[in-house]
């Protein structure tokens, strides 16, 4: 229980720094700041917290094309380290909503829907 406090205390604390960041335009200090995010909710495990900081950090207003690149690369790391099928899956469709329609994470978005389509047809839903 301390540890879930402790984690969202220091997710605000970097919340306001990436706000400033994101104000002052400061493209480096932004994705330095939503990356920090999403790596201390990996180290934490805990994967709805991660799902939900990709999608409200990539919903800011003006949020910058880099800050959302750098996340949805840095969360396409975790999908192989996730030991559950269903929290893989999940964080594979969060990161494919974050990227729909966005061109300058085509790419990922890409790689993401093949990640996807593999693990169906293992599942045998697709022939």
């Amino acid at each position: 229980m301390e540890r879930k406090a402790n984690l969202e205390a220091a997710i605000e604390q970097l919340q306001i720094v990436e706000k400033q960041m994101r104000l002052a335009g400061d493209v480096a200090g932004t994705k330095k700041a939503v990356t920090e995010i999403l790596q201390l909710c990996f180290e934490a495990k805990d994967w709805k917290t991660l799902n939900d900081q990709i999608t409200l950090l990539s919903k800011k207003r003006g949020q910058l094309k880099q800050a959302v690149t750098a996340m949805v690369q840095q969360a396409m790391q975790y999908i192989d380290e996730t030991l559950d099928l269903d929290t893989r899956i999940e964080l594979i469709k969060t990161l494919n909503s974050v990227s729909a329609g966005k061109i300058y994470v085509e790419i990922e978005r890409a790689r993401l829907i093949r990640k996807l389509a593999k693990i169906k047809e293992e599942q045998g839903l697709y022939s």
